[in-house]
């Protein structure tokens, strides 16, 4: 009974769970399946899962970002995409990075999910912009634990 005592005095904090990011991947409408039958909905991943992935690893180094300055890599949707496609479909992160034009600030793929590379992202509901009227790119949308990304392929 001692030991409940003291252990409910501690902070919730202390015994906090993982942080996560959670994301979709959509194709004309309609949720996508993952090479185990997940459907892509609302995905959990584990924040520090996205922070172990090195763009580095897979030839993207000119792709890192770090907006705050903290001399730490800024986890974006690539670190996202990376993942999805290791985990969740059958040609995995290498294929995808392979994939990937373009320059800092404008990555695109000339496939994802096995479709064109016609897709839109968005973070919280809203679509990020990298200046006016132009979307911005997985390479520059950074996530923090708690966001909710869906990829829209069309």
């Amino acid at each position: 009974m001692a030991v409940l005592m003291v252990v409910g005095m501690f902070p919730v904090t202390a015994i906090a769970s993982e942080e996560y990011v959670y994301f979709s991947i959509s194709l004309d409408d309609k949720f996508v399946e993952g090479k185990d039958g997940t459907i892509m909905a609302y995905v959990p991943i584990k924040f520090s899962d996205l922070e172990s992935i090195k763009l580095e690893d897979f030839g993207l180094e000119e792709y890192i970002i770090d907006n705050d300055m903290d001399g730490k890599e800024d986890i974006t949707a690539l670190h996202v995409d990376l993942y999805a496609n290791e985990k969740y479909y059958d040609s995995g992160a290498e294929d995808l990075a392979s994939m990937a034009e373009g320059f800092p600030g404008s990555i695109y793929f000339l496939s994802f999910w096995g479709h064109d590379c016609n897709l839109n992202y968005y973070v919280n509901g809203e679509y990020p912009l990298a200046a006016p009227n132009w979307g911005a790119t997985a390479d520059v949308i950074t996530i923090e634990p708690g966001d909710f990304i869906d990829i829209i392929m069309m």
